[in-house]
């Protein structure tokens, strides 16, 4: 058998060893097994070429070499080559050759010593010489498990010279001199990998890495109290100290990290990490509430985010379609808002406040005679574009019935409370505005801008808006 396929059999056998065991890719093997000598081929006896010469006269000479691939050079007696080359892959060179006495010098890159011997050819017979080299170079067997076969191998921090892949995911790093290497591996995939090999000249030292996956430890500062996004999963909340160390779930790569606080602006931050401790700062600013805001329409929907089915005119602005319709430019946390409505249609009306856009808001809806059930007053969120009803809804005791009524309506949002409070024209009280709803636990948008829409095809008119943020 050839060197190739007795090296073709102790990996096989390796290979059994690897996977062998119940798991996936136990090894029977330590990380860094001892170096296990190769087994050298077994030399033919006899050739397999043609044993005599085309010239009847002339002798043949076979060299048979282990290595397979060695190199032969034959001299005549004065020291002339007249016959080289390479053995071929089955360790055997043929020459053919006229009577006489020959040196025969026989070589292998990484093997010593070289050979020389002097031969006799005398035909008819063959003349066979077994010439066996020591090698001086050693390998390190490397099962890469489930780690890409191209990743970054250093021996004493060098790329190798060679390395022959022998399996799916088996490497040999060949041509080394015995000695004891620093043998490190490195893949995005995986922590760095390091470890001593000691390697023997004609041994193979099998080697499997135990590879820990690769993460990113990724310490984010910002404000104390702030939430940590990262590509919008939730992380955790920064400590006291502003701090808040991600470890051993984050894989290296492209990744998106978020700071969101209540009443900041959110602060963002994109970049590729690397496996391995890093960190983020991400500098919060605190938002800038608005300051008084009035609008009785004289200037038409300039303040306004408004949909085409309004209609704007000075003095009013009848509010009717499926969309709703938001102050540009503002913002408010804390708030007293009145505005004057009238019904058009009887169904009532609807207004918005702490809008952080047209998907996350509070809504609350008055329905007028004709509204389902009537006279009635309901409080929603509208969380990512979802509406849901926030709690039971409060009966309003007025007539709101009365064709061309007016109605002020004052709305008070401080912390997690919304308050509403209502003031009939047809009737007034001699207690004020009277109270018709209380929402508590109203936290969940602390902050944002007011508008009016609709939700069961209502209709109505908008006289005037007057904002005031309360401290």
């Amino acid at each position: 058998m050839s060197r190739y396929l007795s090296i073709l059999a102790l990996l096989a056998l390796s290979v059994t060893l690897l996977f062998s065991s119940s798991g996936h890719a136990q090894r029977e093997f330590e990380e860094v097994g001892k170096p296990k000598p190769k087994p050298k081929p077994t030399t033919r006896v006899q050739p397999k070429g043609p044993q005599r010469a085309q010239v009847r006269t002339n002798g043949v000479l076979f060299v048979l070499t282990n290595p397979p691939a060695a190199e032969v050079v034959v001299k005549n007696s004065r020291g002339v080559a007249i016959k080289q080359g390479k053995s071929n892959g089955e360790g055997e060179f043929r020459a053919e050759l006229a009577p006489g006495l020959y040196d025969v010098e026989i070589s292998a890159e990484n093997y010593s010593p070289e050979i020389r011997k002097k031969i006799s050819v005398k035909p008819p017979q063959p003349q066979i010489l077994q010439a066996g080299l020591l090698p001086t170079t050693g390998s390190i067997l490397l099962a890469m498990g489930s780690v890409d076969a191209n990743a970054n191998i250093l021996i004493n921090s060098k790329k190798p010279v060679s390395i022959v892949k022998r399996g799916e995911n088996l490497l040999e790093i060949e041509a080394l001199p015995a000695g004891t290497y620093t043998l490190r591996i490195s893949h995005p995939t995986i922590a760095a990998w390091e470890n001593k090999v000691e390697v023997l000249n004609g041994a193979s030292t099998p080697v499997s890495p135990k590879f820990k996956p690769a993460f990113v430890n990724l310490t984010v500062i910002s404000e104390p109290g702030a939430e940590i996004y990262v590509d919008d999963n939730y992380q955790g909340s920064t400590a006291e100290n502003g701090e808040i160390l991600i470890s051993n779930k984050l894989m290296p790569g492209r990744l998106v990290i978020k700071a969101v606080k209540d009443k900041f602006e959110t602060a963002t931050e994109t970049r590729t990490f690397a496996a391995g401790d890093d960190r983020v700062e991400l500098a919060l600013k605190r938002i800038e509430f608005s300051p008084e805001f009035a609008d009785s329409f004289r200037g038409g929907a300039a303040s306004w985010a408004a949909p085409k089915a309004w209609e704007i005119k000075p003095g009013r602005m009848i509010i009717s379609g499926p969309d709703m319709g938001l102050v540009r430019d503002v913002l408010y946390a804390d708030f007293k808002m009145e505005f004057d409505i009238s019904f058009i249609n009887g169904k009532g009306a609807v207004w918005i406040v702490r809008a952080r856009d047209k998907q996350n808001y509070y809504m609350f809806q008055l329905t007028g005679p004709k509204g389902s059930p009537p006279t009635i007053f309901k409080s929603y969120i509208s969380e990512n574009g979802r509406l849901r009803e926030l709690k039971a809804a409060d009966y309003v005791a007025l007539n709101l019935g009365i064709k061309n009524d007016t109605f002020h309506i004052t709305v008070e949002a401080k912390g997690n409370t919304i308050k509403h409070f209502i003031e009939v024209t047809s009737d007034p009280r001699n207690t004020g505005p009277q109270p018709i709803s209380e929402l508590r636990n109203a936290d969940a948008i602390s902050h944002g801008t007011v508008g009016f829409g609709t939700k069961d095809g209502e209709e109505f008119l908008v006289y005037f808006v007057n904002i005031n943020p309360m401290k």
